[in-house]
Formats: C-alpha cells, sequence, structure tokens
C-alpha cells in the first residue's frame, strides 16, 4: 500500500504535479462512497491488488468472472477446424493471439519466440499460427527468419465464429503474457477444449490448472514454457475434456450469473 507523496513524484518531472492533485481530489470525494461502492473484479489477483491500494482499500469488492458464451465457444473437430481456415491439417499448431500483435510486449510474443527451439526439438513439424494485427513485412521476415518452426499469419479475427474455429484448430494456445487480468482468450480456448499453456501470473493463475487443463510455468522460464507446450500438445485430448469441464463450471453464463446475485445480495446487505 502506497501514498502518493511529494517523493512520489519521478525526479525527471517539472511544473504543477497533475498526479498528486488527482490523487488527493480522488481521496476526499471517494472516501464518501465506502459504503456506496461494490467493486467487482475478475480475478483474485485484482481483488488483491484493490486491497492494497490506499485509495480503495477499504471498498467491498466481489470476485464476478469474466462470462463466456460456452454456447458459441464449443468443441468442434480439429480436422474440420483446420480445413475451414485453411491450416495444415497434420501439424501440431500452437496458437497465439493478441489484439495488440507480436509488438505488444505486454503479451510476450518475444518470451514465446525463445521457448520455440524447445518445441522444435521435440515436434519438429509443429506450426506456429499468430493472431493480430500483421507486423509490417520486414519484422515479419525477422520473426520467420528467426524462428524454428513455421509461422501461420492468420491476422485480425472480428468474428466469434471464426475465434472459435481457431481455437479448436489448435493443438494448444499459448499466452506468455508478462502481466495479464482474466485474459478471454484463454477463457474461450478452454471452453473450446484447447489447453492453455501460461506463465503463473495475474488471473492466469486461476485459469489454468497444470496437468489437467495446461500447464503453468514459473514466470518467465521460454524452456520451461516450451516444455510444458510441447506436454500439452502430447496430451491435447486429456488436457481437453478438462479444460472444456471446468470452462462450463466457472464462466458459463449460469456460473457467473450466480456470482453476480451473490454480489448485489452482498451489496443491498
Amino acid at each position: 500500500m502506497h501514498w502518493y507523496s511529494r517523493e512520489s513524484r519521478p525526479k525527471s518531472e517539472r511544473g504543477f504535479d497533475i498526479d498528486r492533485w488527482t490523487f488527493l481530489r480522488k481521496t476526499r470525494h471517494w472516501e464518501r462512497l465506502i459504503d456506496q461502492v461494490l467493486l467487482l473484479p475478475a480475478s483474485a489477483w485484482l481483488a488483491a491488488t484493490a486491497q492494497q491500494s490506499s485509495l480503495m482499500r477499504d471498498w467491498r469488492n466481489h470476485r464476478t468472472p469474466h462470462v463466456v458464451d460456452t454456447d458459441n465457444f464449443a468443441p468442434m473437430s480439429l480436422e474440420a477446424s483446420r480445413q475451414l481456415l485453411g491450416l495444415e491439417p497434420d501439424s501440431p499448431t500452437i496458437g497465439f493471439l493478441a489484439s495488440g500483435g507480436v509488438t505488444d510486449m505486454r503479451k510476450g510474443w518475444d518470451l514465446l519466440h525463445r521457448s520455440l527451439p524447445i518445441v522444435a526439438d521435440s515436434l519438429p513439424d509443429a506450426r506456429v499460427l499468430v493472431v493480430g494485427p500483421m507486423p509490417h513485412l520486414e519484422a515479419r521476415t525477422e520473426i520467420e527468419n528467426s524462428s524454428p518452426l513455421p509461422i501461420d499469419w492468420l491476422g485480425e479475427i472480428s468474428s466469434s465464429r471464426e475465434l472459435s474455429l481457431v481455437y479448436n484448430a489448435l493443438s494448444a494456445l499459448a499466452v506468455p503474457s508478462r502481466e495479464d487480468n482474466l485474459p478471454l482468450t484463454a477463457l474461450e480456448a478452454q471452453s473450446c477444449g484447447c489447453p492453455v499453456v501460461a506463465f503463473d501470473v495475474g488471473g492466469l493463475s486461476e485459469i489454468v490448472i497444470p496437468l489437467r487443463t495446461g500447464g503453468l510455468v514459473p514466470p518467465f522460464d521460454s524452456n520451461r514454457f516450451g516444455e510444458e507446450l510441447v506436454k500439452a500438445v502430447k496430451e491435447r485430448d486429456e488436457y481437453s475434456l478438462h479444460a472444456r469441464a471446468e470452462a462450463v463450471r466457472r464462466y458459463s453464463r449460469q456460473a457467473v450469473v450466480a456470482t453476480y446475485n451473490d454480489a448485489l445480495a452482498a451489496l443491498l446487505s
């Protein structure tokens, strides 16, 4: 827990301290909201972070995860999904999805890239499917030339139907985030029965159940990440059943609505 003082300001800044002014203004006004506000953090990590905040430490919060449309994001045939997307039918395929693409450092493409030699040693016929904004040609060529595995660029996807096809076409989804709350990509993938491999950070620690729905790796060990990707690909059938069951149990409409009802009851009480 930290209080914003004059010492909190970066030494390089000069002039009016708008951050401190904003902090003090929030302190004055938010004190009146203690009994009127209920925070709904999506993950236990975010709930704990709010409780450490000097501004919100006294506010009530109730963990309420994101909801997943488990009817739309549902298991389909891997072979049919790959055929519809025009992907290689028989190659183990590892997916990476990020709205900011491979340049978003928070999403950790570089950490995944470092893990690929480990994957290539055990799965030499594997491929990587990247979904998100396409980097410019020069950057794309550099990534491809430095990768031990072929990379397929699918570009941006806006349709949930097409996203469901992608998850179903993957052998495993890689989520190498440096920081994340409760990323929908991981939830949706598991709802489709796709194993997820992630670093043990933020809300990802809650999503992935090691040796059951995927792999959870100490941050930010790329070698271990590669090993867990190989294991997830080889154990896909077993992980898939557990991933789907856990997604329905924890993130379906029925499950999440129940948590909202509990939150509303807590607020009204």
